[in-house]
């Protein structure tokens, strides 16, 4: 209903930046996904300095999962302007692409993620304190690149390992635990 009332209004008159956002967003709530989007688009090609019609364009590319394309929304948005929603949820977008490390830079510039639990998996033979040992993380502290770069690089160079994978899991807004998965090296092969 009120897609349709704002659309009145902007045949009306020449459609502008903020009215064809309200469109957009009017037109995504309504469940109108590729109206919404064809919208968007056009308020980021009248006024391609201004990020909000590329973070509401990238969210609601987000909710129809084409990460790619709301990453590539949302970073351009972050050049024009630094914006707490958009960094988030590009975390995220960046996170279910498989893509760790860039997900943690960007949720360390908001001072996230706090880290609940470290669980180490796939040991046979290998006892978990040895592990444990080289994690430069720790349990109830903040989740930093480095400490999270420098964990994987420890573990690989024990040489106790084949493949060595950090996975961070979203347990809550602002909050992961942290699986770390490894295939043992043992004799001549894994």
């Amino acid at each position: 209903m009120i897609a349709l009332a704002l659309a009145l209004i902007l045949q009306a008159a020449p459609p502008t930046y903020d009215g064809l956002v309200s469109l957009g967003i009017a037109q995504a709530r309504d469940g109108r996904t590729e109206a919404a989007a064809e919208t968007l688009g056009r308020a980021v090609a009248l006024d391609p300095r201004r990020p909000e019609a590329l973070v509401e364009r990238g969210g609601l590319r987000f909710l129809q999962r084409r990460y790619d394309d709301a990453i590539g929304d949302l970073q351009a948005a972050l050049r024009i302007r630094d914006d707490a929603y958009a960094r988030d949820l590009l975390a995220s977008a960046l996170l279910l692409t498989g893509r760790s490390d860039p997900a943690i830079e960007e949720w360390n510039r908001l001072g996230k993620p706090g880290l609940d639990k470290v669980r180490v998996v796939g040991l046979r033979r290998i006892d978990e304190p040895a592990v444990r040992r080289e994690l430069a993380v720790g349990e109830g502290r903040h989740l930093e690149i480095d400490a999270y770069r420098r964990t994987r690089l420890r573990l690989e160079e024990t040489g106790f390992f084949d493949s060595v994978e950090l996975r961070p899991i979203v347990t809550s807004p602002g909050r992961v635990d942290l699986e770390v998965a490894v295939l043992e090296r043992h004799g001549f092969g894994s």
